[in-house]
């Protein structure tokens, strides 16, 4: 019996990147492997980080989207911030091999690293 492609009948994709320090200025860039939406974004700390606050933004090649902003306080390492986002969110589509991003703006005291997974709704 053959094995089915899995991308045949996922629904969405995760992709995964990282900032090694969240409260420096910064840029973590992806590739969409199939044509889609962001869905979700889910922030993960590694280390504590301490009480300023960082913005990390969603960029894809129509432009910044500006609800999709996850803010950063507080917390304690394995803390997870999750942020969903709308199929009709502005500049909110990807295009099968096209490149985007997550930003961070650097603004907060806190520094640590921290695991970012986007997953994308597939069209």
């Amino acid at each position: 019996m053959a094995l089915s492609d899995p991308r045949m009948t996922a629904s969405a994709i995760v992709v995964q990147g990282r900032f090694a320090d969240v409260g420096t200025a910064d840029s973590e860039y992806f590739v969409a492997p199939e044509a889609g939406y962001v869905k979700e974004i889910h922030v993960v700390r590694d280390v504590a980080l301490s009480t300023g606050v960082n913005e990390l933004t969603l960029v894809t090649d129509a432009g910044t989207v500006a609800q999709a902003m996850v803010m950063l306080t507080g917390g304690a390492p394995g803390d997870v911030d999750s942020f969903e986002l709308a199929k009709d969110e502005a500049n909110n589509t990807l295009v099968a091999g096209a490149g985007f991003q997550i930003d961070t703006d650097g603004l907060g005291s806190g520094a640590g690293s921290v695991s970012l997974l986007v997953v994308i709704e597939l069209y």
